[in-house]
């Protein structure tokens, strides 16, 4: 959801209003938007270590591209996922799924073997306003923080809150994926190898 620089110096209707065509358009190019999120009440810890957490993150970028969805935020948690995400309902229910097999696999390969069965999302919420994506992405990017208060919504390194309002972020720099050596993507990917779309950066 891009912003001009002319809508800088506009009332604060004006803005609003920019915001809410841009969010409409945002719904007409990428598809609805939906809160994706498995449930953490009946799952035992899934993510105990940084390696793990990494395979969470990488998982999310990757699952989100074989299912055809665009993450708009996301956070990985202890034993669960939160993503806010565009694209038609199948597609995110794919995303799940994908996201689950791939993580059972990289479990077993760690020589450990969890019930994953309730790690799903069947009924993702949509959502249908301006106003309900952001409290979502809110919701999304406290989520560390309310775990953790030793981090903020800014700093949780599993998430994507670090990005929104920090131009920082931009400057980062990264490398294309896809100009990656073969063992590096193995390494990032847990799995076969395979490309993705140009635009993907590791950081």
């Amino acid at each position: 959801m891009s912003y001009s620089k002319k809508v800088a110096g506009n009332s604060f209707g004006e803005k609003e209003r920019s915001c809410e065509l841009s969010f409409e358009n945002a719904l007409r190019e990428i598809g609805p938007i939906w809160h994706i999120c498995t449930p953490g009440d009946f799952q035992e810890i899934i993510f105990t270590n940084e390696e793990d957490f990494i395979f969470g993150v990488n998982n999310m970028a990757i699952s989100a591209n074989n299912a055809g969805i665009v993450i708009i935020t996301d956070s990985v948690m202890g034993n669960h996922i939160h993503s806010l995400a565009a694209g038609p309902r199948e597609r995110c229910i794919s995303f799940v799924n994908s996201f689950r097999m791939r993580l059972d696999r990289f479990l077993t390969a760690s020589g450990r073997y969890l019930d994953l069965s309730k790690f799903d999302c069947s009924n993702p919420i949509e959502v249908t306003s301006l106003d309900m994506a952001r409290n979502e992405i809110v919701y999304i990017d406290r989520n560390g923080y309310v775990v953790s208060p030793s981090y903020t919504p800014f700093s949780y390194p599993w998430g994507a809150g670090s990005s929104y309002f920090n131009h920082s972020s931009l400057m980062a720099g990264g490398v294309a994926y896809n100009d990656l050596p073969y063992r590096e993507k193995r390494n990032i990917s847990m799995s076969r190898v395979s490309d993705m779309p140009a635009g993907y950066t590791v950081m």
